[in-house]
């Protein structure tokens, strides 16, 4: 039988609606997931019978999931969470074979509240954000905003990668809370055969799990490295210096302006990325802008639907794409 979520938390009151939100999300991920495939034209006829043997599978595996959220919550457990993940993951990397879309699955993890146990994984919960097949879910738990867990899936062929900051509430500063990050990101690195580095990336302490991440019958469009110089427009804190790391890690030459300050200006940038409450404000002559709002303004190179905090691996094929015109 799956593991069991600790008593105290499996009630805690906040949590009570957390299986069946799952639920309800992850019909709704099937539902886009069917939606999308309507209409496209890129998938073999083998891979669309296999889409379809994953959605009855899926759809099972959802049905038995609502059954027993209907009782005691603690009758859902870690391990059958996984395999609603690996379900989604495996056919979210279908669709990405001709959508060229990287996936982004979080995990949520509160810092140690049980008798003094480490901080675990206990719960998951995925959605899409429109035809991005970007898989978000926050909800609060515990004391605070819970530190996240992000696993970056890229397009197929490319590699993964695991960033774990603890930027959120409870207890940032805590030795014991990156102690229980490390031992919960090694489990995982385990399960899915990942490389487990850690180091610090601006004022977060981050932990990166990198391996090759689902075949595909072709490779995923290179990356200009020599694409420009990138503006980033957001507000300060670890979520800009986080972005800038990892673009700047990419071979992007990126600088990050704060969005609270505005005094910065597009000029000289080949590429903005900013928050879609300031797109009036960029100049019509700037060249490329990617919006990271939660909705589009359908206006030139404004691409929405990217949740915030950004997600650069998410971008990085976008970026090459938009700069090359």
């Amino acid at each position: 039988m799956s593991e069991k979520l600790p008593p105290s938390i499996a009630h805690h009151s906040v949590l009570a609606a957390t299986i069946p939100a799952l639920v309800h999300r992850a019909n709704n991920c099937l539902s886009v997931i069917n939606g999308t495939l309507d209409m496209a034209s890129g998938l073999t006829p083998e891979d669309r019978a296999v889409l379809d043997d994953e959605n009855e599978a899926l759809t099972g595996l959802l049905e038995h999931l609502a059954f027993q959220s209907r009782g005691d919550i603690c009758e859902v457990g870690v391990i059958e969470l996984h395999d609603l993940l690996s379900e989604l993951e495996f056919i979210l990397g279908i669709i990405g074979r001709f959508l060229h879309c990287e996936v982004e699955f979080r995990y949520f993890v509160t810092a140690a509240t049980v008798q003094g146990d480490r901080a675990r994984l206990y719960r998951l919960l995925v959605s899409l954000c429109s035809e991005r097949l970007t898989a978000m879910a926050p909800l609060a738990t515990g004391r605070g905003v819970p530190p996240t867990l992000r696993v970056c899936l890229s397009a197929p062929g490319a590699r993964a990668r695991l960033v774990l900051a603890d930027t959120g509430g409870g207890l940032p500063g805590d030795l014991r809370l990156r102690e229980a990050f490390q031992d919960e990101a090694g489990k995982l690195g385990e399960l899915w055969g990942f490389e487990l580095s850690s180091r610090a990336i601006g004022s977060a302490h981050a932990y990166l799990l990198s391996a090759p991440v689902l075949s595909a019958s072709r490779p995923k469009a290179a990356v200009r490295k020599e694409a420009g110089r990138i503006l980033l427009v957001q507000p300060a804190g670890v979520d800009a210096e986080l972005n800038v790391a990892v673009l700047s890690e990419q071979g992007y030459r990126v600088e990050h302006r704060d969005s609270i300050d505005g005094s910065w200006r597009p000029d000289g940038f080949d590429l903005v990325l900013c928050d879609e409450e300031l797109f009036d404000a960029i100049p019509i002559s700037t060249p490329h802008v990617l919006v990271l709002g939660e909705s589009a303004k359908g206006q030139g190179w404004a691409l929405g639907a990217i949740s915030k905090p950004i997600k650069p691996l998410v971008l990085l094929e976008r970026v090459g794409k938009a700069i090359e015109g």
